[in-house]
C-alpha cells in the first residue's frame, strides 16, 4: 500500500482500519506498527490512501496517511 500511495520507504504513516473478528484483534494490538513505521494505528476511517484487503479471508479496509 505504501508504494501504491506513492510514499517513500522511510515515510512515517498513520494507519486507520475497519475490520472484525481476528483481523480486528490483530490490528488493534498494533504489534506491526514499528515494522511499517506507523506512528499510530486507529480503528475507524481516516483520510488518505484507502484500500480494501482480505486478511486470512476476512474483509479489512485500511487507510494509510503520511504524517
Amino acid at each position: 500500500m505504501r508504494k501504491e500511495a506513492g510514499f517513500e520507504v522511510t515515510d512515517r504513516i498513520a494507519v486507520y482500519y475497519t475490520a472484525s473478528g481476528r483481523a480486528a484483534n490483530v490490528l488493534k494490538a498494533a504489534a506491526f506498527a514499528p515494522d511499517v513505521l506507523a506512528t499510530s494505528i486507529e480503528e475507524g476511517e481516516g483520510s488518505g490512501f484507502t484500500k480494501e484487503q482480505s486478511i486470512n479471508g476476512e474483509k479489512v479496509t485500511l487507510t494509510v496517511k503520511k504524517v
